[in-house]
């Protein structure tokens, strides 16, 4: 049996705590209705005056009713299996933080004895913050990753995928990769079978593989740096011309590499890469809420040849314009 723990962080997403719950304990019941033992034992931990305390277990029968179980009833000193952390709600992100400094100590000592640790969407910066995470993959919610990985530049962040499985830690990117990374963790524990029964019954599709077309560029504007912010405006007026860095940097009084180097540090991108995500997302937008041709979406973005358009749009967004369109058109 693999005793799963799911810990009750301060400021938790209650639709990310009940999902957890759901999820498990109806792998278990649909085990116990084949006849066979449950794969988990599933407790929860809460903090309480700086501690760590179990929350009385509800143990679950076999007609799948749920009752009161005793603290005795749980090997609570003994070092969990997997350690689950729920999303935090992201209004208050660095309040969650703060309040759950706590966890930290606890979590360090389970893994270092062992357990994995998964965490769902903003969980992650718990584990971030615990240091559980250094020199690993790892993942979140898209409109975070900037939050994420100046916070935690140890870590080898993959903006784009759905979930991570790095050396006994697992993330999940935002809200609906929470179910994916459940049913990654259910078909290595046990078996593709159950992960494909768990799949129809939450209605959720096995196959999806990235979040980028979930995610939403937005430049970084709080860095106070004058010539970042000039080449920033520079970029976002000209982007839909035939027009280089090269040429936009001799338009600003410092050397280009200057300019480089600094913009890389303000915004987290080279000049190169912020041109090209201006474009496809000014692409993503036009595709959403217009009815241009592609190719004249295109002419638009700056872009004059297809081809190069359509890969680095699939590479950017993991769709192709055209799937992109079907998907998400709002006209």
């Amino acid at each position: 049996m693999t005793i799963i723990t799911v810990i009750v962080t301060g400021n938790y997403r209650p639709v990310s705590l009940a999902a957890i719950m759901d999820v498990f304990t109806s792998v278990n019941h649909f085990s116990m209705q084949a006849g066979k033992d449950a794969p988990f034992q599933i407790e929860q931990l809460e903090l309480k005056n700086g501690s760590v305390k179990p929350i009385q277990p509800l143990i679950q029968t076999s007609n799948n009713r749920f009752v009161n179980g005793s603290k005795k009833q749980r090997v609570f000193n003994k070092t969990p299996d997997l350690i689950l952390i729920p999303a935090f709600n992201a209004e208050e992100l660095s309040e969650s933080i703060r309040i759950n400094t706590a966890w930290i100590p606890w979590l360090q000592k389970q893994y270092q004895k062992g357990a994995e640790v998964a965490t769902f969407c903003t969980g992650a910066f718990l584990a971030g913050t615990a240091g559980i995470l250094r020199n690993k993959k790892a993942t979140t919610h898209l409109m975070y990753m900037d939050t994420f990985s100046r916070l935690y530049p140890d870590v080898i962040i993959d903006e784009n995928a759905v979930l991570t499985d790095h050396s006994g830690v697992y993330t999940s990117g935002g809200a609906t990769s929470s179910f994916h990374l459940m049913l990654h963790l259910i078909k290595k524990i046990c078996g593709v079978e159950m992960s494909l029964k768990i799949a129809k019954m939450f209605a959720i599709d096995p196959d999806r593989s990235t979040q980028s077309y979930f995610s939403e560029f937005k430049p970084a504007r709080k860095h106070q740096d004058p010539v970042v912010t000039r080449l920033q405006e520079l970029i976002e007026n000209h982007y839909k011309e035939d027009v280089s860095i090269s040429d936009l940097t001799e338009k600003i009084p410092a050397s280009r590499r200057t300019v480089y180097r600094r913009f890389k540090k303000a915004t987290g991108l080279t000049p190169h890469k912020y041109l090209q995500k201006i474009r496809i997302e000014t692409a993503r937008n036009l595709l959403e809420n217009s009815e241009h041709q592609v190719n004249e979406v295109m002419y638009q973005c700056g872009y004059n040849d297809p081809k190069t358009f359509r890969n680095l749009f699939r590479d950017s967004v993991g769709l192709s314009p055209s799937n992109y369109r079907r998907k998400f058109r709002a006209v």
